[in-house]
């Protein structure tokens, strides 16, 4: 029974060791790449989300349209 708890505990111990060495193997590649910035240029971050924006402000106005044409007759519009 002994050799037994000293055979698992051996197994678990190679199983966290391996485990281990997995998780800070593939913590390497975690750096950023030569070149690259950690972090979007932040005039450009702010210039896409104006765009996205004007682009959600467009299908909403296409959205209402379109709701307003299928509104039953005589229906009061909110504004």
């Amino acid at each position: 029974m002994h050799r037994n708890i000293v055979r698992f505990c051996a197994l678990a111990a190679l199983g966290l060791l391996a485990a281990c060495s997995l998780v800070m193997w593939n913590g390497a590649d975690a750096a950023p790449q030569a070149g690259q910035q950690p972090f979007r240029n932040a005039v450009e971050q702010r210039e896409e989300v104006i765009r996205e924006l004007r682009e959600i402000k467009l299908l909403i106005k296409e959205q209402n349209a379109l709701l307003r044409t299928l509104a039953p007759k005589g229906a009061p519009h909110a504004h």
